[in-house]
């Protein structure tokens, strides 16, 4: 599945669509996947959470799992660098636990893998966040959202992002 934005289709001469006979790349292809990625990610991760990450996640650990959308959404946005993909995991996850609170089991579902995928490629530990417990406890939500269901759902399940000494 490709996630990144892709250029726009252009006729080529003689009026094919070319872009559509290309296949996307898969998640991370091409992204520096591989001991190069592992490098760069290290270091990355090795580096302080910016002032505006560290007041989304305190949003996100007391719940306001909407307002911590806006922060880390800035941030991603404005991150070239693959460190970006923790941004964007913290916040589709926490968009997941927000549709799980309206109701909507389904959308809740499909945020909370969206969000794994993109940190699935990071370590354990990133930029003083517990990658691995977010990963863990994101997906022990979703296993017991569709295990009992949108009405039963117990959402004290809902754990903060855990934090590590870099």
């Amino acid at each position: 599945m490709n996630l990144t934005p892709q250029p726009p289709l252009r006729k080529a001469r003689g009026g094919d669509l070319t872009n559509l006979l290309t296949p996307l790349p898969e998640f991370g292809e091409g992204q520096g996947v591989g001991s190069q990625r592992g490098d760069i990610m290290s270091d990355e991760c090795a580096e302080p959470l910016p002032p505006e990450a560290e007041e989304a996640i305190r949003l996100f650990n007391v719940g306001e799992f909407y307002k911590q959308h806006d922060l880390f959404e800035t941030l991603w946005r404005d991150e070239p660098r693959p460190i970006r993909n923790l941004y964007q995991g913290i916040l589709q996850i926490g968009v997941g636990y927000f549709q799980i609170t309206r109701g909507n089991m389904r959308g809740g579902v499909k945020m909370i893998q969206r969000g794994q995928r993109w940190l699935a490629l990071l370590p354990d530990h990133c930029r003083g966040v517990d990658v691995a417990a977010l990963k863990a406890d994101a997906a022990h939500v979703e296993q017991e959202v569709k295990r009992v269901g949108i009405d039963q759902f117990d959402k004290s399940l809902f754990q903060p992002v855990k934090r590590v000494q870099s």
